[in-house]
């Protein structure tokens, strides 16, 4: 969840975006009641928009009850097309947690367990029998990230096969012992999704589609593919004297571990079914939200004030993304951006500051 960079899914930014959460949510909260502030807040996205600085598409619930939302900015901005309620953006990391919870359900069916070693799948890759499924979903496997590789970025724009992407992770050299350490690789969900697919026998799309889409009508969520804004698609844009539109990470290269396009209201609903027990039992969830360096299974947590939230953020091409859901007060915000010229983190700051009646102080 960092600055700006050109890379799609790389590990100076895009999916090592985590990071940022420890400096994201470190304002003192004092008030008790939520107070959505809509004008002030409106005003100040609205100014980023016609300022040239962010476009967004925010929706805030509390306790599956709509409080806020707010479009600003254009899906594509060579042909005039404005974000609205119905666009849908490339979510970037947030399709972690869709992987996470895929795994978890194949646990709770007992396909898989968290002690489950890779080697049962794929032996070919480096301590696969030393790695187990706990690993891969926590980012303690030691894999290497395949987009901090410089010839990411020679192949990212193409079709991808799952054959070629396990050959690129398995001639990798570990970089520490599994379970010894946290470093977040992209590596480990994608390998998590080919497992999905195998214990599915079916795609990830259809797997997606029939344990998550479907059961809660999230109809404009889905593995995504090149871009259509005739489909209320976003392309995705950065800022050098203009907004200039981004090259396209063909998806089947992030696989599960980025391949996802929602809105922001299908975002925000995937994680209020997550966090009220329509996806995972208690127990799942509990693993999930069990951090160890900041991370649990799928799930990154980070304070506001004396308050926590439970979610992930997310990076591809020029799109920055964060959901967070408090299961204290159960507010839950998503904000999702095409376009970023800006501090992200303030935005997020702000939304936050007007949730909880508290006095907006980020001025562009």
């Amino acid at each position: 969840m960092k600055g700006i960079a050109t890379l799609s899914l790389s590990a100076q930014w895009l999916f090592n975006i985590i990071k940022i959460t420890a400096i994201l949510f470190t304002l003192p909260v004092s008030a008790q009641s939520l107070n959505p502030g809509q004008a002030e807040l409106d005003n100040y996205l609205t100014s980023l928009s016609t300022n040239n600085k962010m476009m967004t598409a925010v929706y805030v619930s509390k306790n599956g009850t709509p409080l806020y939302e707010h479009y600003a900015g254009f899906a594509s901005v060579e042909k005039v097309v404005p974000i609205t309620a119905q666009t849908r953006f490339r979510i970037g990391s947030i399709s972690k947690t869709f992987t996470a919870v895929l795994v978890m359900r194949l646990i709770e069916k007992n396909k898989l367990s968290l002690n489950t070693k890779l080697d049962q799948f794929f032996p070919d890759i480096p301590n696969a029998s030393d790695i187990s499924i706990k690993h891969l979903l926590s980012h303690r496997s030691g894999i290497f990230s395949y987009t901090n590789d410089p010839e990411y970025m020679r192949y990212r724009t193409t079709p991808q096969t799952k054959a070629q992407m396990l050959s690129r992770i398995q001639a990798f050299q570990p970089e520490f012992k599994p379970g010894t350490k946290y470093n977040y690789s992209n590596s480990n969900y994608a390998i998590l999704s080919y497992i999905v697919e195998s214990l599915h026998n079916k795609s990830l799309a259809e797997v997606i589609t029939d344990e998550i889409t479907n059961p809660l009508n999230l109809n404009n969520t889905y593995v995504g593919n090149n871009t259509e804004t005739e489909e209320h698609e976003a392309f995705s844009y950065r800022f050098n004297n203009l907004w200039i539109k981004q090259p396209e990470t063909h998806m089947s290269v992030p696989h599960g571990a980025g391949s996802i396009v929602s809105t922001a209201k299908d975002t925000n609903q995937f994680f209020s079914a997550l966090f009220t027990g329509k996806l995972v039992s208690t127990s799942s969830l509990t693993a999930m939200m069990a951090l160890e360096n900041g991370y649990g299974l799928g799930l990154a947590g980070e304070p506001f004030g004396e308050k926590r939230f439970y979610g992930h953020f997310g990076g591809i091409d020029g799109f920055v993304s964060a959901a967070g859901y408090n299961t204290e007060d159960g507010l839950n915000i998503t904000v999702l951006s095409n376009a970023v010229n800006y501090n992200f983190n303030d935005v997020l700051i702000t939304v936050l500051q007007s949730m909880y009646g508290l006095p907006i102080d980020k001025k562009l």
